[in-house]
């Protein structure tokens, strides 16, 4: 599945290491700033089937999928 951005979660981690040094200095910029881009923590709402089958509302459960810049700075430098 795809995020918000277009890309899966497979690509980005394969290239975290390239260019995680970049995004941990962006976000230092926006804290600095104090702005930050709404568009970055944009997320998907789907929902997942809870059984086999689904006669009702009450048998999907909702999910987010969150692709996060916040969740990146987090994993490379702390």
């Amino acid at each position: 599945m795809r995020g918000p951005d277009g890309f899966n979660l497979e690509f980005d981690q394969h290239f975290l290491k390239i260019w995680s040094e970049d995004i941990y200095h962006k976000w230092c910029q926006w804290v600095y700033e104090g702005q930050f881009p709404p568009y970055l923590n944009s997320t998907n709402i789907t929902v997942i089937p809870k059984d086999a089958e689904q006669k009702s509302t009450k048998d999907w459960r909702p999910i987010t999928l969150c692709k996060c810049v916040i969740q990146y700075v987090v994993k490379c430098h702390c």
